[in-house]
């Protein structure tokens, strides 16, 4: 099984202008990074990463912190993605609004019926439940 690639282009940089470690995992993702016609930007979805803090000597424990995602992210018609999969869509926006009524169905569906709550808490996505 292959490793996924992680590819870091040097293109990114913060408000002080100081370079970001921004990691790709594909060629046609650093090629859009660097593509002007392309609207990229850095994924601010809040994420927890946990890392083990310590030393041999007196063991490890795990240290867990919430940090942006950084993935690289694409403006879409109806919001944007982010290559690791966040998704957000713009208030208002036709993607938004179908995704405000499937909700409201799938919400109506589970006040009728007991087993659609029971999916929801199962994991399950309103998209699922509605077949989409």
């Amino acid at each position: 099984m292959s490793q996924p690639v992680e590819i870091t282009c040097g293109n990114h940089r913060d408000e002080a202008h100081r370079y970001l470690v921004v990691k790709h995992h594909s060629v046609q993702s650093v090629r859009d990074c660097f593509d002007p016609t392309v609207e990229t930007f850095l994924c601010g979805w809040m994420i927890e990463r946990t890392d083990l803090v310590g030393d041999d000597e007196y063991g490890y424990e795990p240290y867990t912190r919430v940090v942006d995602c950084e993935a690289l992210a694409y403006a879409t018609e109806g919001g944007w993605h982010c290559e690791n999969g966040h998704e957000h869509l713009t208030y208002g926006s036709p993607a938004q609004q179908a995704e405000e009524r499937i909700e409201a169905a799938v919400e109506e569906w589970a006040s009728r019926d007991g087993s659609v709550a029971g999916r929801l808490d199962a994991g399950e996505t309103y998209r699922q439940i509605a077949g989409i």
